[in-house]
C-alpha cells in the first residue's frame, strides 16, 4: 500500500497481523491492521481482511474405521488432490508394518495387535504437500486390531494311547469370558465333540490315527478372530485276555462247556445282537480263554450244561478289574466284562450244580420169562428203600438211608428230584 502526507513526502507505514482458521477449509484468515505515521506523530490506519485458501485436503478411499485382526491387511489409497507437483507421507500407526510410506497408493499394511492397538486403535495419518502451499495433515484412518485367540492344548499322558487309556485335553491359555471353544477328539471318542471349555478327559473305542481339533473364537465386536490348532494321536489295540473256569460245587471243574464272548458297547448287560466275537469251550479241567482282544466291553454267555443247574456266575477278578458294569443278577449265565489294555481278565467263573435225577422201575414176577414186566406181572405194595453209594461199592452206606416208596398196582415204583 501507498501512503501520502501534506507536511511528510515519506511517511512510515507498518502493520500487525491477527490470523484466524477457516474451519471450512484448510485455509485461514489474516486481519491486517496498516497504521501511516507522519514526522509530527499523525498516524492514521485502515484494516485489510484477506483470506489465504489452501486447495489440499487429505482423504483416503474407503472407510475411515475398521476393525480387523492381528495379522490382517489393510489396503489404503489416497484420495488424487489433482494437483501437481504434490507429496503424499503415510504414518499407519500403532503396529502396522510398514509403519510409513509416500506416494499415492494402494499400500498394504499389515498390523500386529498390541495393547495400544487393541485399545485406542492404531491412528492413520496422511500428510499431502506441495511447492507453495502449507503441508497439510489429517487423521484418514482408525484401525483396531483384536488379538488373535490362542488355540494351543496340552494331553496328558503324552504319548500314543491305548484302546480304553484314558487321555486329557486341556486348553493352555484361560478361559475367557465371551470366547467359544470347539473340540473334535476324532473317530472313536467316548465324547466326539464338545463345545465347552475342558479339560476333556477321553477314552477311544477303536484304533487308528486319530486327528484332535480345538477352534477357539473371540467374537469380538467388528471381527471375531479365530485360531485352530490340531494334533494327531496313534490309538493303538493293546489287547486283552478273558479266562475263566465252569465249576461245579464242590470245586471238580466241568469240561466241554460251551461260552461265546459278545460286544456290550451299550453297557446293558446284553450282548448286542447274535454275532459273537469269541467262541470257545471248556477244557478238562474246566478252563476257558479268550485271547487277543480288542479291549473294550463285552459280556460272557454261557451255554446251560445238561445235566446240571446254574448256581452263580462271578467274577473274583482282583480289585485291579475294574469292570465298567457291575454283575448285579448272578445266576443267568452271564458275567458282563471290561477288557482293559493288554490285562488278563481272569477268575470269572460259572458254577453249576447237577439237576435232581428220577429214578424208576418195576417189581415183578416174570411169568413169561422175558424181562419185561406187564401189568398183570406187576407186585404191588413192596416197599423200596433208596441209600447213597458213595464209594461205589454196591453196598449200601451206613446211614445213608435217603427215602422209600411203594410200587404200585401195576408194581412201578419211582424217586423223583434225587
Amino acid at each position: 500500500p501507498t501512503s501520502s502526507d501534506n507536511c511528510d513526502a515519506e511517511p512510515t507505514v507498518e502493520f500487525t497481523d491477527v490470523t484466524m482458521a477457516d474451519p471450512l477449509s484448510n485455509g485461514y484468515f489474516i486481519d491486517r491492521t496498516w497504521t501511516s505515521t507522519d514526522d509530527c506523530g499523525n498516524a492514521t490506519t485502515c484494516l485489510q481482511e484477506i483470506t489465504v485458501t489452501n486447495p489440499l485436503d487429505p482423504g483416503i478411499i474407503g472407510l475411515p474405521f475398521d476393525t480387523i485382526c492381528s495379522g490382517d491387511v489393510v489396503e489404503f489409497e489416497a484420495e488424487d488432490q489433482g494437483i501437481t507437483p504434490i507429496n503424499y507421507e503415510w504414518d499407519f500407526g500403532s503396529g502396522s508394518n510398514p509403519s510409513v510410506e509416500v506416494d499415492l497408493g494402494p499400500h498394504e499394511v499389515q498390523y500386529t495387535y498390541n495393547a495400544e492397538n487393541g485399545s485406542t486403535g492404531a491412528w492413520v495419518i496422511l500428510t499431502v504437500g506441495s511447492p507453495g502451499c502449507e503441508d497439510v495433515s489429517d487423521t484418514v484412518s482408525n484401525i483396531h486390531v483384536n488379538a488373535i485367540p490362542n488355540a494351543a492344548f496340552t494331553v496328558t499322558p503324552t504319548g500314543n494311547p491305548c484302546i480304553l487309556s484314558a487321555r486329557t485335553f486341556a486348553a493352555v491359555a484361560p478361559e475367557m469370558p465371551g470366547f467359544t471353544y470347539e473340540w473334535n477328539f476324532g473317530p472313536g471318542a467316548s465324547l466326539p465333540t464338545s463345545s465347552s471349555y475342558g479339560p476333556h478327559t477321553i477314552e477311544y473305542f477303536t484304533a487308528g490315527l486319530k486327528t484332535i481339533q480345538l477352534i477357539v473364537f473371540s467374537n469380538e465386536a467388528g471381527s471375531s478372530c479365530g485360531d485352530t490348532i490340531t494334533m494327531n494321536l496313534t490309538v493303538v489295540n493293546c489287547p486283552g485276555i478273558i479266562a475263566g473256569k465252569v465249576l461245579k460245587q464242590d470245586g471238580t471243574p466241568i469240561s466241554g462247556v460251551n461260552l461265546k464272548l459278545y460286544n456290550d458297547t451299550n453297557l446293558d448287560g446284553m450282548a448286542d445282537g447274535t454275532m459273537f466275537v469269541k467262541n470257545v469251550f471248556t477244557t478238562g479241567d474246566g478252563i476257558y480263554s479268550m485271547t487277543s482282544l480288542t479291549p473294550g466291553y463285552y459280556v460272557i454267555v454261557q451255554t446251560q450244561p445238561a445235566g446240571y443247574l446254574s448256581l452263580m456266575d462271578e467274577d473274583t477278578s482282583s480289585t485291579n478289574d475294574i469292570d465298567s458294569l457291575l454283575n448285579l443278577n448272578l445266576n443267568d449265565n452271564i458275567i458282563p466284562v471290561t477288557v482293559e489294555p493288554n490285562e488278563l481278565d481272569a477268575d470269572n467263573l460259572f458254577w453249576e450244580t447237577p439237576s435232581p435225577g428220577t429214578i424208576t422201575g418195576y417189581v415183578f414176577e416174570d411169568f413169561n420169562n422175558n424181562q419185561a414186566p406187564v401189568p398183570i406181572e406187576g407186585l404191588p405194595g413192596v416197599s423200596i428203600q433208596l441209600f447213597t453209594d458213595t464209594n461205589l461199592n454196591g453196598v449200601a452206606d451206613p446211614g445213608g438211608f435217603l427215602m422209600s416208596t411203594e410200587t404200585s398196582s401195576t408194581g412201578f415204583y419211582t424217586f423223583a428230584n434225587v
